[in-house]
């Protein structure tokens, strides 16, 4: 990135904050003083509150000024006194006071509050007095000839008046300076003048940006400052000179203590010797003045003729910017029209040489810019364009389009935009479709956008690795809201079918054509896979956050055929929203004690982090990190924080299956690794990649359908394998830290965790410490890192998903007693949860002595059967089982979904020779159940926790199946857990 072009980031950058202090200065409160016909005739011919109404909300302010009606000047000064006021309007006829004598009241109390006159006919000049200047009181006369926008024009030229010294120090904001003495040509020129500012400041806002920035571009519009007298024209000008636009100015125009005299050229003369090329429009009724002012190459327009306000309009887009920017030739021929910024930067690419460099040697381009608030990026056009070295067509053509999209990238990276299916760009940073919510998961990655720029500690502090979140398009709720109302689907969330069936109904819908044609758009501008995934209203909320529940689908996206493509993404984005209904969901909405038809389904499509490894597609490490340890081991405390890690796509890590656990304090402290033996046992054995190939693979209800699972050893890349990778010698049965010829490769991840090939366990340290201060709570961060083909750039960590964790903050005392340790049959010291439990008589547990490690699916189901039967009679129970539950390694655990353990109160995992696999903190199964506050109690072998097979033994039995006993007691059992020991007992009652 050339240095021009990083001095133009910065600049954005540090004017972010300046735009959000412009205009701070707003009217609020107008005190309207007029007879009572008066009064109606402009409420009813102008419809003032109303339109101030109107105007105001398309501010997006939240108050508007209001107005209030005084029927005499004693009323007025009575109300003056109650209350503040911003402005004064009052009509020149008034009963009991005549309007200048009010004003000189209002202004001897309050100096600086404007006062404002409206008349029906030209006030005669009876307030100025020779030699003495004007007689306080009125700072502005306009006359009424039934222009329902002169009110709001008023209004608006208060507010202008009150802010440009700041705004314009603050951040350039461009003006326009209104030298006119006439109180009729005010009057008329003035709304003109705005209804030209707002209608460009309106095509402005169509560009696909979010409404925090459609505030800063309303704020960012220029300014018009009104002079009615030579001396403050000439003031004005002097003062505002380098943010000026133009001038309009009259031959007319008066002195302050002599209106008569017309100092319209003088002020021209004055403009011209100080800005030569400043756009000055002359209005004159006198033809010597008409060669006067073009001799100061001044447009010179008759004041008197009919279509003057045409004439205006005509003028100001032309020479100040407003309207289409038009490309001609050297015969004035139009070639080309750019309607919006996005159409101006594409068609800079295709413009012939010649135009090109004529408009480089003319001022219309900033102009342009300049009247769109575009300000840092025309003031960089200006400098850059007068450099010698812009010479040359091909210079400037470059110059150009690497600084117009300079403006796209900075924006995008800041905030959420609206996606604009007509923009020719790639999709980048974080747009969105909709205006509903974006839900919990998504809502997230804002969050980590806002923390992640080029300036931010976290970037500074890590240079040699790229920190970023993944570019990401959200369908908001809206959209899925419109797609069940138009197709009848919302019966579904109160449904009995299976997921087969609710998935074929709602692929059997129809998308909104508009969103169809928008996702037709967004595979033209994606040529990679994407990951297509949920972001329900509910999901990742702080109140009970929830992950894995909903699903994900990945998309090779790389058919020949683009009709293809988009029948994939329709699909998935289909199957997502159908998603909401099924099972699992409505069985964990029914646990949580939420209702089904108050979820609502956001959609994030995503560029899928990776790249291409033979026919497979994957990033190189994915993994989940946690800002509290559950189990913290040795120096370990709780807030040291855990993560797990494998190579190949989150899968392995979020469905709880072989990854590598560590904490980012003590990344070389690895129990699980502690001998050769438990390497080779715990070590990740397969991974998951993204099929690339080109045969169609349709996504269906199973998010796997484009995935496969491949060994490890089926990695052939050299880069990846060193990182990652060990070698087992079995000669020597040992572990070497490279990767060697002679033995076998064993995922260890050494080179990161001992030798500091990538400084992973810092930054997850580090991003971690940013979630969990920005969401004031203990975090859970999803990532994934790329390794770039060849060496070509730094390593990427690309940040998925954050999510708040289950809180342990204001737990209520449990005293576990000693007696109660010794005499119960279950203790743990890896216990999650907090409070008694004395109402559970039912307990299911799977028979030690039938276990079978290659029927953890057959158990699964047996367990799913059983709890459908207790749910039925509304009866909680105990689980108890070895291994990881819900893990989708049916070889480390027991696979069950939420759906089959729905009623289950309290979950225990026990240890069987066949299963060595410690607790999974990252899978999705885990955090959902630290979510809903579940009971849950680990026993882990080498430690004190234990579990009594002769208790079981001895209880009524309820009914047994081939892997499982189901006991129903006489008497209910206390389950105790002591949440700030991590301690829990089973115990008789």
């Amino acid at each position: 990135m050339s240095e021009p072009i990083e001095r133009l980031m910065d600049a954005y950058e540090r004017n972010v904050n300046n735009y959000h202090l412009l205009m701070s200065r707003r009217i609020k409160d107008v005190l309207l003083i007029s007879n009572l016909y008066d009064a109606c005739i402009i409420n009813e011919d102008c419809r003032l509150a109303e339109r101030i109404v109107r105007e105001y909300r398309g501010l997006n302010l939240s108050r508007p000024p209001r107005v209030t009606w005084a029927a005499s000047a004693d009323e007025a000064m009575r109300l003056l006194d109650q209350q503040d006021f911003d402005m004064v309007i009052t009509m020149y006829r008034l009963a009991g006071m005549d309007a200048f004598g009010l004003g000189r009241k209002i202004k001897s109390r309050w100096p600086n509050l404007p006062v404002l006159m409206l008349t029906h006919n030209p006030v005669p000049p009876l307030y100025c007095v020779p030699e003495i200047g004007r007689i306080p009181g009125i700072d502005h006369i306009f006359s009424w000839s039934g222009d329902a926008d002169l009110s709001m024009s008023m209004i608006k030229c208060v507010e202008d008046l009150q802010n440009v010294k700041l705004d314009t120090e603050r951040a350039g904001i461009r003006v326009i300076l209104l030298a006119e003495s006439s109180q009729e040509q005010l009057s008329a020129l003035l709304p003109v003048l705005y209804r030209e500012i707002m209608t460009q400041n309106e095509a402005a806002l169509e560009e696909g940006l979010d409404e925090e920035d459609r505030l800063i571009i309303r704020q960012t519009r220029p300014k018009v400052i009104i002079a009615d007298h030579f001396e403050a024209a000439e003031r004005l000008f002097h003062q505002y000179k380098p943010y000026l636009m133009g001038v309009i100015g009259s031959s007319t125009l008066g002195r302050e203590c002599r209106p008569e005299a017309c100092m319209g050229l003088e002020l021209l003369k004055i403009v011209r010797a100080e800005s030569p090329d400043l756009p000055f429009l002359f209005l004159t009724e006198n033809e010597d003045d008409t060669a006067a002012a073009e001799a100061c190459h001044a447009v010179a327009v008759n004041a008197t003729e009919a279509h003057l306000q045409a004439t205006l309009v005509d003028y100001g887009r032309q020479f100040f910017g407003f309207g289409d920017f038009v490309f001609k030739d050297q015969n004035q021929k139009e070639i080309g029209r750019a309607r919006s910024f996005n159409q101006l930067r594409d068609m800079v690419k295709d413009i012939p040489d010649d135009v090109l460099m004529d408009v480089a040697k003319t001022p219309t381009l900033c102009r342009w810019l300049y009247a769109r608030g575009e300000i840092v990026l025309a003031d960089h056009l200006q400098h850059r364009l007068c450099e010698e070295t812009m010479d040359r067509s091909d210079r400037v053509r470059r110059m150009l389009e690497e600084t117009l999209q300079v403006r796209q990238i900075t924006r995008q990276t800041r905030i959420v935009t609206d996606f604009d299916r007509n923009d020719q760009t790639a999709l980048t940073g974080f747009m969105k479709i909709g205006h509903g919510s974006m839900g919990g998961k998504a809502r997230g990655l804002v969050f980590l956008a806002s923390q992640i720029n080029p300036e931010s500690d976290l970037v500074k502090r890590f240079p040699d690795v790229r920190i970023y979140v993944p570019d990401t398009l959200v369908l908001t709720t809206d959209v899925f809201e419109a797609f069940v109302e138009a197709n009848q689907l919302d019966v579904y969330s109160r449904t009995t079918m299976t997921d087969s069936e609710i998935a074929e109904q709602f692929l059997s819908g129809q998308l909104p054509e508009a969103i169809h044609a928008d996702l037709k758009a967004v595979i033209e501008k994606t040529p990679y896979p994407l990951a297509v995934r949920s972001s329900s209203l509910l999901e990742d909320s702080q109140s009970r956050p929830y992950a894995g529940i909903y699903k994900t689908y990945m998309l090779p996206n790389n058919q020949p055929d683009p009709e293809t493509r988009l029948d994939e993404l329709v699909r998935a984005v289909k199957l997502v929203l159908a998603s909401t209904f099924f099972e699992e969901p409505r069985a964990f909405a029914a646990r949580a004690l939420q209702k089904p038809d108050e979820e609502k389904m956001a959609v994030i499509i995503q560029r899928l982090v990776g790249r291409p490894y033979g026919d497979l597609f994957f990033p190189a490490i994915s993994g989940v990190a946690q800002s509290y340890n559950y189990y913290p081991m040795g120096p370990m405390k709780p807030e040291d924080g855990i993560a797990n890690i494998a190579v190949g796509l989150g899968k392995s890590v979020v469905d709880g299956e072989r990854s590598l656990r560590f904490c980012p304090r003590y990344p070389q402290q690895l129990p699980q690794f502690s001998i050769v033996e438990d390497i080779l046992e715990n070590a990740q054995r397969e991974f998951y990649g993204l099929k690339t190939d080109s045969g169609e693979a349709k996504a269906g209800i199973h998010e796997e359908s484009a995935l496969v699972k491949r060994d490890i050893m089926d990695i052939e890349d050299p880069v990846l394998m060193r990182l990652v990778a060990s070698t087992y010698l079995p000669d020597e049965h040992r572990i070497k830290d490279t990767v060697a010829a002679g033995g076998h490769p064993v995922v260890t991840f050494a080179a990161i965790l001992k030798y500091g090939a990538l400084p992973l366990p810092e930054i997850l340290a580090a991003v971690m410490d940013v979630g969990q201060k920005g969401m004031d709570c203990a975090v859970d961060v999803e990532f994934s890192i790329n390794l770039p083909p060849d060496g070509d750039g730094p390593p990427e960590l690309a940040i998925l998903q954050i999510r708040p964790m289950a809180s342990r903050g204001d737990m209520a005392p449990v005293d576990i007693l000693p007696e109660e340790a010794k005499r119960c049959f279950c203790y743990s010291e890896n216990a999650l949860g907090n409070g008694v439990l004395r109402d559970l008589t039912d307990i299911i547990y799977v028979k030690p002595t039938d276990f079978d490690a290659a029927k953890t699916v057959d158990i699964a189901k047996e367990i799913s059967r059983l709890n459908a039967v207790l749910a039925k009679e509304g009866r909680k129970y105990i689980l108890i089982g070895p291994g990881r539950w819900g893990s989708a390694d049916s070889w480390l655990g027991i696979p069950v979904r939420w759906a089959d353990i729905s009623g289950a109160a309290v979950i225990v995992e026990t240890t069987h020779p066949s299963f060595t696999a410690d607790p999974s903190q990252g899978s999705h199964f885990f955090h959902n159940m630290t979510s809903l506050g579940m009971t849950y109690l680990n026993i882990t072998s080498g430690t004190r926790d234990f579990i009594k097979p002769s208790w079981f033994s001895s209880r009524p039995v309820m009914g047994v199946t081939r892997f499982l006993s189901h006991i129903r007691l006489n008497r209910p059992v206390v389950v105790k857990v002591d949440g700030r020991r991590s301690t829990g007992i089973i115990r008789n009652s």
